[in-house]
């Protein structure tokens, strides 16, 4: 189970300066902070005109601000000057209650477990049912392990140097224990043993068969088996063109498009060098035996 919460003072004051290097940024958020709350009587007046939309970006990209460089006097300016402006449009910072939960559908059962435990706690909840993700929690999935993932969200010292328990948020992070407590806790009185349910992911996002945009192909590779003789498949993402095709977990991938494949670089590239609705015959080695299957590249979703 893993989690991240940050400090909202840090937190908030560090987003203030990612609007202060990007003045198109700031402007753009003013204009859709004016759409949201139109003057009582005055809806069919602009509530954000071509002036507004130019001031904060002349002042932001002055020479005064020399640039507006990480750690400068001119950075911090530029932040005070954008808060003040957030505060006379009745911008506020969005609620730092919330977190994600992940893996409430493997098996379906989980989704209520974590919200009766959430009852004492009150956190403001998202869920998603697959248990497929970039962290830990993944490598138990695509072995048919049932998962809860806790999750506070990304932030701009997301696994950097920078961030340093001094901006950890101690309250908030006591909350997830106490809520994962009560999880577990539930999970001990369950009567029967949690069954594996496979979810369809909706969003595919890993080498191979992740978001963003390019061609998209649904692997999930084994990050550790060996690192030549082909690419093992740890998972096949349910409905991805590898699933259509028959591949599955286990599989150890060898020729993508004529191109032998090695290692996982060369996977990447093989795939890099397609286009999504590409017809493209694909090699797998399964218990010693080669096949070939002829695969339909997806748009990344």
């Amino acid at each position: 189970m893993s989690h991240r919460v940050t400090t909202g003072t840090s937190h908030g004051r560090t987003w203030i300066r990612i609007f202060a290097r990007c003045a198109w940024l700031f402007a753009a958020a003013l204009f859709l902070a004016q759409l949201a709350a139109p003057s009582p009587g005055k809806e069919s007046e602009p509530q954000f005109t071509s002036k507004e939309f130019l001031e904060p970006i002349k002042f932001l990209a002055s020479d005064k601000l020399k640039g507006r460089g990480d750690g400068t006097k001119e950075l911090d300016e530029a932040a005070d000057y954008i808060a003040k402006r957030f505060r006379k449009y009745g911008l506020k910072p969005v609620s730092k209650n919330k977190l994600y939960v992940g893996g409430t559908g493997t098996p379906p059962g989980f989704k209520k477990l974590v919200e009766d435990a959430d009852r004492d706690v009150g956190f403001d909840l998202s869920y998603s049912a697959s248990g497929y993700g970039a962290s830990d929690h993944m490598s138990f999935t695509v072995r048919s392990v049932p998962v809860l993932f806790f999750f506070s969200g990304l932030h701009s010292d997301y696994h950097k140097p920078s961030e340093t328990w001094v901006k950890i948020n101690a309250e908030d992070g006591a909350k997830v224990v106490r809520l994962v407590a009560q999880v577990v806790d539930g999970l001990d009185q369950l009567k029967e043993k949690p069954q594996f349910v496979r979810v369809a992911e909706p969003t595919p996002s890993a080498m191979g068969g992740g978001g963003g945009y390019g061609p998209y192909f649904g692997s999930i590779p084994d990050f550790g088996a060996a690192e030549h003789g082909g690419v093992r498949f740890a998972d096949v993402r349910d409905g991805s063109p590898a699933a259509k095709a028959g591949f599955k977990a286990g599989d150890t991938l060898i020729d993508f498009g004529g191109k032998k494949i090695d290692n996982l670089y060369d996977f990447t590239y093989a795939l890099r060098a397609h286009k999504p609705g590409d017809k493209v015959s694909v090699t797998v080695l399964r218990n010693g035996e080669n096949i070939m299957r002829e695969v339909t590249l997806e748009v990344r979703k």
